[in-house]
């Protein structure tokens, strides 16, 4: 799996093919956004919980430069059995 700036990504090494799997908010050059991901794994169930921490700063108006910081934590739980239909 791979995390930009727009998406998360599954990427099949075998076939060197790439599709989303999770849509996130356009990257908006004017803002900067850092994200940090990070991955649990319940063996029970086998599904993976990723967790994206979004930092986001951008200027409150255009005439200061006083910026305002948003923090956002997004909850994702995905089933990699059912990965490999993403290449069919």
């Amino acid at each position: 799996m791979v995390k930009d700036s727009r998406s998360l990504n599954v990427i099949n090494v075998r076939t060197m093919q790439s599709r989303v799997i999770v849509k996130t908010s356009n990257f908006n050059w004017d803002v900067i956004r850092t994200s940090m991901m990070d991955m649990e794994e319940n063996r029970s169930t086998g599904n993976v919980t990723l967790y994206n921490l979004e930092l986001e700063s951008k200027l409150v108006n255009e005439s200061t430069r006083v910026k305002e910081h948003t923090s956002t934590i997004k909850k994702f739980t995905i089933n990699p059995q059912y990965l490999d239909n993403c290449f069919l």
